[in-house]
């Protein structure tokens, strides 16, 4: 219905696009976020929006810096925080999937909701497992994921979680790899394509090197 039309002239950015805001979550590794609120606020120029952090960071600005009253279990911001979809420049919403660790983890899942309650930014929840870890997109809609979306969601037929990917993030392409482990649980632990390929422009890929098994051969096959 009209959700849809709204939707359709959304997109989702890359990350190396510019953004306004970086999501932060303040449980853990807190003197590293520090410096990368430091970063975001003083060389970037984006708003720094931090879940259940104290009021003020020292070295960083404080008109660009909002502090969430918003719980959290883990610091994995990246795997459980909101894909941010953007029309232009002029407005923005919140894709809300389920992260995989919803069960034991639930004020992490929870996090895109409250956040677009608090900031008044729509958000379209799906029933796709999917952690931000395991999305890359590149300017031009090509999404990169590994195979562990599929086997995430296994009561979905592949063809259904391609439908939902490109309904809601609005990408074209789809590129699925394997990760270190397939079929079987993965050797890193998550399978996320985030452990050993990232995007850093359009034409330009990281991609990890490993001698050892069975990580070796998983990033050549990423290679080619």
């Amino acid at each position: 219905g009209s959700e849809m039309c709204i939707r359709d002239r959304f997109r989702t950015p890359a990350e190396y696009e510019p953004i306004y805001a970086v999501l932060l979550s303040y449980t853990g590794y807190t003197s590293m976020i520090k410096e990368i609120a430091k970063a975001v606020s003083n060389y970037a120029g984006a708003y720094v929006w931090i879940m259940s952090g104290p009021s003020s960071i020292s070295g960083v600005p404080s008109d660009k810096y909002v502090s969430f009253s918003i719980p959290v279990d883990t610091v994995w911001m990246r795997d459980y925080g909101p894909f941010g979809i953007s029309k232009e420049k002029e407005s923005v919403a919140i894709i809300d999937t389920v992260y995989r660790h919803y069960q034991y983890r639930p004020d992490d899942d929870a996090v895109p909701k409250k956040v677009g309650e608090a900031q008044k930014i729509p958000v379209y929840p799906s029933s796709l497992i999917l952690d931000g870890g395991n999305f890359m997109v590149d300017s031009k809609a090509n999404l990169f994921m590994t195979e562990r979306t599929y086997i995430w969601n296994s009561d979905k037929s592949r063809d259904e979680v391609n439908s939902i990917l490109k309904n809601y993030f609005k990408v074209k392409n789809i590129y699925t790899f394997e990760y270190a482990g397939y079929p079987n649980n993965p050797s890193d632990g998550t399978g996320h394509i985030d452990m050993f390929m990232k995007l850093l422009k359009d034409d330009t890929v990281l991609i990890a090197d490993c001698d050892v098994e069975p990580f070796k051969t998983t990033f050549n096959k990423a290679v080619e």
